[in-house]
């Protein structure tokens, strides 16, 4: 999915910026028409080999979170993909 259609669609958000920080960059992202309003403004981060790509060129993927698997966080990439099946562990 593209990154621009899952921010309007999942987000609600009207506005979005490619952010470098001392961390690796990130996306920054309101649903207000600017980032003043910090209440409204989110992040998300973006994959290591990606952190140069144009906005407008980003896909995003979906991961499960760490801390509660049930919950999935959002990563920018400009890397598409696709799951290829999976099988159960025991």
């Amino acid at each position: 999915m593209k990154l621009i259609d899952y921010l309007v669609d999942s987000c609600n958000a009207k506005v979005a910026e490619v952010v470098d920080g001392p961390n690796g960059a990130f996306v920054r992202y309101s649903t207000d028409e600017d980032f003043e309003n910090r209440e409204a403004s989110s992040t998300m981060p973006i994959g290591n080999r990606s952190k140069d790509g144009n906005i407008a060129d980003f896909n995003v993927v979906l991961v499960p979170s760490n801390e509660d698997p049930e919950v999935e966080i959002a990563i920018a990439t400009v890397n598409l993909y696709s799951g290829r099946g999976a099988v159960t562990l025991q």
